[in-house]
């Protein structure tokens, strides 16, 4: 099987960091691969160190005529069985099948509300939440035309990072979000929150444009102390390892990868009820779950639950339970290929 997969993208990102560990688990399952990557991004690289070919594109607008060349020609040269393009923009930059003298099987994957107008010469298209399944389909989609697929998140065995590392005590309760800092994030919330939590530290692990903006409001509301801002981490789990709760206080998610990494390395989870969350979690069972822009009832929560060695115990079970039932890397791969198949049949 010979799959060309193509993104754009930023460097920084839930789909991004995905679209990466599939293609490396790809690779170990022996598929052949070409990869087109947008350029300057420091994705080229990681591939090539993964022994992956990639190409790097502008993936400009829509007159970037150069895209759509080398886009012909490197499905001309590899002749893939499917071409999997992510997200709307390099979707679009795919060419048709048959304007070419080579037959594939055009796939895109979905991994928010994306304008369904983009997607309209794809022969399928895989949805990363069933939210986003049910969202495609009553945009005029023939179901049979849509898979849903889930993420999958490594489990990676690290030790925990010291605290000290981060300027943290080592007997102070520590809660870890791992965001893009954006406003559809809500981290703000979550540091208006931390006014009510006086005697918990917050490690902010990510990047983007809302840093300057969360910095300033955490010294305006007192809480700058016991704050870190902790950078982009590629490989999240020494963070995971140490922590006592991950808090995902989105106000837009549709999937919340960050769920799926706590319960992979067994911390509690308190989000919002936010698309992805509320259909991952059920409440006080794998998870908590508050509403949306509820900066009161999130620390109540948080609190609550840091008193609650009961039900941090239950949460950790079931959460580590429905992760090893549903978003393994073995699980998750196993359906691509199975879907792979399928259409190629």
């Amino acid at each position: 099987m010979r799959i060309l997969q193509a993104i754009s993208g930023q460097n920084n990102g839930g789909a991004e960091a995905f679209f990466f560990r599939l293609a490396v688990a790809l690779k170990e399952e022996g598929i052949e691969q070409e990869i087109l990557v947008r350029k300057n991004l420091r994705w080229g690289n990681a591939l090539r160190s993964e022994k992956i070919s990639v190409q790097e594109l502008p993936f400009k607008g829509s007159i970037d005529g150069l895209t759509r060349l080398r886009f012909r020609q490197a499905i001309q040269l590899f002749k893939p069985d499917i071409v999997l393009t992510w997200m709307s923009r390099a979707t679009s930059f795919c060419p048709k099948s048959k304007e070419l003298d080579t037959p594939f099987v055009h796939v895109a994957r979905l991994g928010g509300y994306y304008n369904i107008k983009y997607y309209k010469n794809c022969d399928y298209l895989i949805a990363n939440t069933e939210k986003i399944f049910d969202y495609i389909r009553t945009s005029g989609i023939s179901r049979k035309k849509i898979k849903y697929l889930p993420n999958f998140v490594d489990e990676n065995k690290t030790e925990p990072t010291d605290k000290s590392v981060y300027s943290t005590p080592p007997d102070a309760k520590v809660i870890l979000t791992l965001s893009r800092f954006h406003p559809n994030k809500g981290l703000e919330i979550l540091l208006e929150a931390m006014t009510n939590l006086q005697d918990v530290y917050l490690w902010l692990a990510g990047d983007g444009e809302s840093w300057d903006d969360l910095e300033k409001l955490s010294v305006k509301l007192g809480v700058r102390p016991r704050i870190r801002f902790l950078g982009w981490h590629d490989d999240p789990s020494p963070l995971l390892s140490s922590c006592d709760l991950v808090i995902c206080p989105s106000r837009i998610e549709p999937l919340g990868n960050v769920i799926l990494d706590a319960w992979a390395h067994k911390v509690p989870v308190v989000a919002t009820t936010s698309d992805g969350p509320k259909s991952l979690i059920t409440n006080k069972k794998n998870g908590i779950l508050v509403p949306v822009d509820d900066s009161k009832t999130l620390s109540l929560a948080i609190k609550n639950l840091l008193r609650d060695p009961k039900m941090i115990r239950r949460l950790i079970f079931e959460g580590k339970r429905t992760f090893d039932s549903n978003f393994t890397k073995g699980i998750v791969v196993n359906k691509y290929r199975k879907f792979f198949k399928e259409v190629l049949a």
